[in-house]
């Protein structure tokens, strides 16, 4: 390769700044764009059918209605509409986060399984807000910290064991003189 070559050949590769600059913010709204999209296509529809399978298990479990929604099949619709949910909002790859979604139908599950057979004692029949309480709201609450505290220590974990990070013995970055 000539050196007449090599000059015409780095004169075409040289991209200016201002095109690079331009490519980057196309790039950027695209990507935008496409997190836009799949928001609304998976994350909420995802969600109300998660509303939707927690509504009929409310129903289900605190005014008997028959065929409102069967507790061994609330599991699996919250599992789909979980990870449509993940999809959507660009968490896909933080799976222990079902566990927040399936708590509220595997709870109902335990509940209709434990209270809902002939000859048990009901307590929705005395305290109605206890479902509310017991089958909903802690467990949900309680699976969202426990897995809040998951991703905090594994955070803590990874920026604690970075190859080549150098620890800074002076935060501040003043000179100490």
């Amino acid at each position: 390769m000539s050196v007449y070559e090599l000059r015409a050949s780095m004169a075409t590769n040289v991209i200016p700044s201002s095109v690079r600059g331009a490519r980057q913010t196309a790039d950027r709204t695209r990507l935008k764009i496409e997190a836009a999209i799949r928001f609304v296509v998976l994350a909420v529809p995802g969600f109300l059918i998660f509303v939707g399978c927690c509504l009929g298990l409310i129903i289900e479990l605190s005014y008997g209605e028959p065929s409102t929604m069967d507790p061994p099949l609330a599991p699996f619709i919250a599992l789909v509409s979980g990870l449509m949910i993940l999809g959507g909002a660009g968490q896909w790859g933080r799976w222990t986060y079902l566990w927040v979604f399936l708590s509220i139908p595997v709870a109902g599950l335990v509940w209709a399984m434990l209270f809902k057979r002939d000859g048990f004692y009901d307590p929705l029949a005395t305290y109605p807000k206890l479902l509310g309480m017991a089958v909903f709201t802690l467990p949900m609450i309680g699976s969202y910290a426990i897995v809040n505290r998951y991703y905090s220590r594994k955070a803590l974990r990874n920026v604690e064991f970075v190859p080549g990070a150098e620890q800074n013995p002076n935060p501040t970055g003043r000179s100490r003189s």
